[in-house]
């Protein structure tokens, strides 16, 4: 059982303080007060006025700093994302792809980016819609074709494992 201020322990420990800028240079500071509302299930939130103030203009080699400092946790954060995808969907890959998958696979890996045709109409948008590959620049009505990341690892798990290679192949018969 939870005690009846569980919740609002919670969400006075997550948001307790409201710092709003009204206009450029001047702020308001108030207090977060989280009661319990006992006739539903919802907290009430209380503000308790602290302060009015004013405050100079942000140095711009700050603002930069901050700004080169936010871009790169935003790059960490895609490269979690993409190791994530990697490591979490590469078993399944090998389990989905067939001879023609990983043909076209290692075609890319060799000759670079390649133009779509007739013939690899099918097994293009099979790697596509796994995010093996991606198109990358658009002449006239020919996409060009590239390996992501995820295309490159699943070509290194199957150079690696001779289960999965043959698990591909059987596939093909």
């Amino acid at each position: 059982m939870v005690n009846a201020d569980s919740a609002t322990t919670q969400l006075q420990n997550k948001y307790n303080a409201e710092l709003i800028v009204t206009e450029r240079g001047k702020y308001k500071f108030d207090l977060v007060n989280w009661q319990q509302d006992y006739k539903g299930f919802r907290s009430r939130m209380k503000k308790t006025y602290i302060e009015n103030g004013t405050f100079s203009p942000i140095p711009e080699h700050v603002y930069k700093k901050y700004d080169q400092m936010r871009q790169e946790l935003v790059d960490e954060v895609f490269v979690r994302i993409k190791d994530a995808m990697s490591t979490d969907n590469i078993d399944m890959m090998l389990r989905l792809m067939r001879p023609e998958d990983e043909n076209l696979l290692r075609l890319i890996d060799q000759k670079g980016k390649i133009r779509s045709s007739p013939e690899l109409k099918d097994v293009i948008t099979r790697c596509k819609s796994r995010s093996l590959i991606i198109s990358t620049k658009r002449t006239g009505n020919n996409p060009l074709y590239d390996l992501t990341q995820l295309g490159k690892d699943v070509l290194l798990a199957i150079d690696a494992d001779d289960k999965a290679k043959e698990k591909i192949r059987r596939k093909g018969e």
